[in-house]
């Protein structure tokens, strides 16, 4: 439709120099030949008076007549049905057809260009489509991973499978493309219950971990309890060391 519609002017032009054309050289050829005619009064029609033709009818009897054969040659159809006889006629004949071919070679070529571009235009479009069409397994893909993210936000998942089963049938997937997505569905519902049975299994570790940082922490106050009671002994016995008239009594101490 755009390549018709982009090409109105050419075939406007088209038609209008097929009229004239027609027009015109259908006047001219039943006016030349019955220029070799003379009009019978009994039944009205042209006969002809000259050559080997004579005394027969002429096939060009008026202009409409006249316009039909012109049409005929000017479409280079060439039905045989009407022929001129005369050589005025057949010189009429021939510029008929060398100026019908001259003449609407160039509308017809326009058309067609217009046409060629339309349909290069188009393709263009398609080459850019398909460049930037996203590929059926990274849409998948995408589906999936939505599927996860609403999974996560504890969506049921017979509700989130249903919905893109749901998707499948909108989209009319068929053949490889259905089956490839129904196999992604599959895929993805294994992955959650695995994914539960992780998290069961981190839950269970991370309580094994709770209980082991519990006792971690309460083995660092007992170390730090201990550490201060015998940095509290140490400094006793530096200060009674140093003194030395208790130096027995430090003795006695270190001995203790």
């Amino acid at each position: 439709m755009h390549a018709v519609g982009s090409a109105v002017p050419s075939i406007v032009l088209l038609f209008v120099i097929l009229s004239l054309l027609v027009i015109l050289f259908g006047a001219m050829m039943f006016y030349i030949e019955t220029l070799f005619c003379e009009l019978d009064q009994d039944t009205l029609k042209y006969v002809y008076t000259t050559g080997d033709n004579a005394g027969e009818e002429t096939l060009y009897q008026n202009i409409p007549a006249s316009m039909w054969w012109a049409i005929v040659t000017v479409t280079t159809v060439g039905y045989g049905d009407m022929f001129p006889v005369t050589w005025a006629g057949r010189l009429v004949a021939v510029a008929t057809m060398v100026t019908a071919i001259v003449v609407l070679a160039f509308p017809v070529t326009i058309l067609g260009s217009a046409f060629n571009d339309s349909y290069d235009q188009k393709t263009e479009e398609q080459l850019e489509k398909e460049k930037h069409k996203v590929p059926f397994g990274v849409r998948v893909s995408k589906w999936v991973r939505r599927l996860l993210r609403q999974r996560e936000a504890e969506k049921n998942i017979d509700e989130v499978l249903e919905d893109y089963e749901q998707r499948v049938e909108m989209q009319e997937l068929k053949g490889e493309d259905k089956a490839f997505f129904v196999a992604a569905l599959d895929d993805a519902e294994k992955w959650f219950t695995t994914l539960e049975e992780v998290n069961e299994e981190l839950f269970k570790q991370m309580k094994v971990v709770e209980r082991e940082t519990a006792r971690i922490s309460y083995l660092q106050t007992r170390v730090k309890m201990l550490t201060s009671v015998l940095d509290a002994k140490a400094e006793t016995v530096s200060e009674v060391s140093s003194s030395p008239e208790n130096g027995s009594m430090a003795d006695k101490i270190s001995e203790t």
